[in-house]
């Protein structure tokens, strides 16, 4: 992530990071051009822009989906042959995208209060979002 932003996180109140992660989590849900979220992904995402705690079912379904978009960027991984094939090279790097947005919503469950996690996910997902601090 980006330098400048990630001091500026760090120097942050946590209610700011947390505001900043929901805000990220929102454009996920609502703004990224292309594939939609799953349906897996979607209660999650919406629980949590709403600042609820989704339920231990939806986290559970949601870490399967995960595991599964982890073994199908593996397959999709470029080899020797991969780089002489740039189907295989797109479709690797869709695979990735998506499990890292998939992991911008995990890192809530997983990582609890280091909402950093949340922020770097985001960041190779492709999210980006300027942060505002609020005026003293």
């Amino acid at each position: 992530m980006d330098a400048a932003l990630y001091s500026d996180l760090v120097g942050s109140d946590e209610s700011v990071v947390r505001a900043y992660c929901r805000e990220l989590v929102r454009q996920l849900a609502f703004g990224v051009a292309g594939e939609g979220l799953s349906p897996a992904a979607q209660p999650v995402a919406h629980a949590l822009v709403a600042q609820c705690w989704p339920t231990v079912q939806e986290w559970a379904v949601l870490g399967e989906e995960h595991e599964d978009a982890l073994a199908m960027m593996a397959c999709q991984r470029p080899g020797l042959n991969g780089l002489e094939n740039p189907d295989q090279t797109i479709s690797y790097t869709r695979e990735f995208v998506r499990c890292r947005q998939l992991e911008v919503l995990l890192c809530w469950e997983r990582h609890g209060a280091d909402l950093l996690n949340v922020v770097y996910a985001a960041w190779v997902a492709g999210i980006r979002a300027p942060l505002k601090l609020p005026v003293h």
